[in-house]
């Protein structure tokens, strides 16, 4: 998510102190991971607003709360049992597969989702290294009524793709 809330170029790296004393153990390793944005005081000052504001804000609680329902909402849709596989990751960032239409292991069911979902007025793309899954990435600030309306449309869309097995 863009930690700039797309005002300024910034990059950042979050590792473990384990992590941090391996890499950067000598003056001679110190450069070992860096970045074009680094060191830029706009773009520091900027991701550092937008953390102040999702502190101060109560957004995290807000995305657990809400990535609750999403997650419920897709769990059903998998009961269901009607070509929405499986569902994985944490928060507002998961994946969602979906069963093919030739195969049940074809890519071509969340192929077919991706312009049926926009037809419902829902962007959405596969994932490149795993492409029978669908990308979730909705933003932290995603309100609860559209969580229920992706659920509806991909309900939709996985009803249609079953029609066609």
């Amino acid at each position: 998510k863009g930690l700039s809330a797309g005002i300024v170029p910034i990059a950042t790296v979050l590792m473990t102190e384990a992590v941090h004393r391996a890499v950067y153990a000598s003056p001679t390793r110190a450069y070992i991971h860096n970045s074009t944005f680094e060191g830029h005081l706009l773009g520091t000052l900027a991701g550092l607003t937008v953390l102040d504001i999702i502190e101060q804000e109560g957004i995290l609680d807000r995305v657990n709360r809400i990535s609750g329902l999403l997650r419920m909402r897709l769990d059903e849709l998998v009961a269901e049992d009607i070509g929405v596989r499986a569902v994985r990751g944490r928060g507002l960032l998961i994946g969602v597969q979906i069963e093919g239409i030739a195969d049940p292991d074809n890519r071509d069911g969340a192929g077919a989702c991706i312009p049926l979902l926009l037809q419902r007025g829902i962007l959405i793309e596969s994932s490149a290294h795993a492409p029978t899954w669908l990308r979730l990435t909705p933003p932290l600030t995603i309100a609860e009524e559209s969580v229920e309306k992706f659920a509806q449309a991909l309900r939709e869309c996985a009803l249609d793709l079953a029609s066609r097995r």
